[in-house]
């Protein structure tokens, strides 16, 4: 099973006040990276990875595409297009705004250790190819209610 990017946004919004202090942040968890078939005639890879959380016992997801700058150096395609069914509230991140919301967004993103998961995929797709291939394929292939999610996160 598996979270993909476009299914966060079918979730129910929830708000969060986002505290200054990443210390106070809840834990978000890696549940699955995506590897898009190579397209690039330089070997740059490109895909989207998939990060979900408990936010007052409400699952949360943040997705976002990554892109290779060079082999190995991966970084976030597009810092306005992160999808997550997070709204923040209060004094640092004042509500539906949406630069504000892609501040936001854009913190959360830089404190996971998104890159680190990302490489050890492409590092294990290079020695496998035909293995990172049916992970992606076997991730996509079923749909994560947002209590299904809350649940693979406690077991975890």
């Amino acid at each position: 099973m598996g979270v993909q990017s476009w299914m966060i946004k079918s979730w129910p919004i929830i708000d969060w006040f986002l505290p200054a202090s990443s210390d106070r942040w809840p834990n978000f968890w890696h549940v699955n990276t995506q590897i898009r078939e190579n397209s690039d005639p330089s070997g740059l890879r490109s895909g989207e990875t998939v990060w979900l959380g408990v936010v007052d016992s409400k699952s949360v997801g943040a997705a976002w595409e990554w892109s290779e700058v060079r082999h190995g150096v991966v970084v976030l395609t597009d810092p306005n297009s992160i999808q997550s069914n997070l709204r923040f509230v209060g004094i640092d991140c004042g509500g539906e705004d949406e630069a504000v919301t892609a501040v936001c967004l854009n913190r959360l993103t830089h404190h996971l250790p998104w890159q680190p998961a990302v490489r050890a995929l492409l590092a294990a797709a290079n020695q496998h190819p035909e293995v990172a291939h049916e992970h992606a394929a076997a991730s996509s292939s079923a749909i994560w209610t947002p209590a299904e999610a809350a649940a693979a996160l406690r077991a975890a």
